[in-house]
């Protein structure tokens, strides 16, 4: 469906959208992981790459996720973390959810990654046969112009 114009219903549902994604990350409070959900979609997204279904690890925080690896691998220094199914993917997946809610598409692989990134995942560091997941923060600090930012 080629779309030339929103009529108002779409054009008000822009912000239904980019609110629901700027809320999961700015609202403060504990954000529990949708294990069910995250573990299914983290096996789709390891076959799709080609690789089998892996161990899933659970951290508290990034930290605790880099510590985990280094204990898992023996390798001390800093683990990556993904560059992709993290919550810097919030910006792209918004955009073609919007897309997928007012009808425009409506792609299968796109619909199981939302799922995955809308799982309450903040990141993860991906070996080929684990995946350390880490969860949203439940308290994100901004100042008054909503900058990140704590005195603290």
């Amino acid at each position: 469906m080629l779309l030339e114009s929103l009529t108002p219903e779409q054009e008000a549902h822009i912000e239904v959208v980019k609110n629901y994604w700027l809320s999961k990350l700015f609202t403060n409070g504990v954000k529990e992981i949708k294990k069910d959900v995250l573990e299914e979609k983290i096996v789709w997204m390891y076959q799709l790459c080609g690789y089998g279904a892996p161990k899933i690890v659970y951290s508290e925080s990034p930290e605790d996720a880099q510590r985990i690896a280094r204990e898992a691998t023996g390798e001390e220094g800093y683990h990556e973390f993904s560059s992709y199914g993290n919550v810097s993917d919030y910006g792209w997946v918004s955009f073609y959810d919007y897309f997928t809610q007012i009808g425009v598409i409506n792609d299968e692989n796109f619909n199981k990654y939302r799922e995955l990134i809308d799982s309450n995942v903040y990141d993860m560091i991906q070996f080929d046969e684990m995946c350390i997941v880490v969860p949203l923060p439940s308290f994100i600090s901004r100042d008054n112009s909503l900058k990140l930012h704590n005195e603290d």
